[in-house]
């Protein structure tokens, strides 16, 4: 008997990642979570399963750090079978638009050991099985920034212009391999994020906003295509922005 699909989220705990992983578990997709939190990975986990029977798998680890990310996706092959589709959502945004010459170093690393470090090393981790197998799908959750900077945004829009051209290295690389590379680029989300704001948007803001299982819909439209149908970037804004 054939093992079900699987997917290895980052960010998987809460916002984008969550949604992603409750509906490709809807799909019959084996799952693993993987955040920096043990406990809301457990939560997690438990309202994906929603007592089902079917084991929802989770791994606490940094995808930020090389050694974790390279021993976090060993934990997820061992558990899920293999790994068919890794969604890299794990992201953070500027506590506050700064500009340029007052951004500190520790806002600077933070955002860009995130956004840019973490999607290498997890993507890096995962390429040489999907290679060996000549298939697997690789969805990196970016942003509308990646096609255009703000101004008091640097590093924001730096590290989303990063992680956009990875991505484009990595299609280009894998073209003809079995492997697909897809990014979606959402306008403002309304996730947690937002919480970490110095100045938090507005409930009516926040209402306008994309919703989670908006880009999860994305992701799940983006792996029931046929395995020839390539498409490299998903642009998406909320109508209300």
């Amino acid at each position: 008997m054939s093992r079900r699909k699987s997917a290895l989220i980052t960010g998987g705990s809460q916002g984008i990642g969550l949604a992603c992983a409750q509906l490709l578990y809807e799909k019959g997709y084996d799952i693993c979570l993987m955040s920096r939190s043990p406990e809301k990975l457990e939560a997690a986990a438990r309202s994906v399963s929603a007592g089902a029977s079917r084991p929802v798998y989770t791994v606490p680890a940094d995808a930020a750090s090389p050694e974790q990310a390279a021993a976090a996706v060993e934990q997820a092959c061992r558990l899920l079978g293999g790994i068919d589709v890794l969604i890299n959502s794990a992201g953070c945004s500027m506590h506050a638009p700064c500009s340029f010459e007052n951004v500190s170093t520790e806002e600077y690393k933070r955002i860009m050991d995130t956004n840019v470090d973490g999607l290498f090393y997890m993507t890096r981790s995962v390429l040489k099985a999907m290679k060996e197998r000549q298939s697997g799908y690789i969805i990196n959750i970016l942003s509308t920034a990646s096609h255009a900077a703000a101004a008091r945004g640097g590093p924001y829009s730096a590290s989303k212009y990063a992680a956009l051209a990875l991505t484009e290295t990595l299609a280009a690389e894998c073209r003809g391999s079995g492997i697909r590379i897809t990014s979606i680029s959402p306008g403002p989300v309304a996730t947690t994020i937002w919480s970490h704001k110095t100045t938090p948007p507005s409930e009516e803001e926040m209402a306008r906003m994309l919703k989670p299982g908006d880009i999860a819909r994305i992701a799940g439209f983006l792996l029931d295509n046929p395995d020839y149908v390539i498409i490299r970037d998903i642009e998406v804004t909320p109508a209300g922005f």
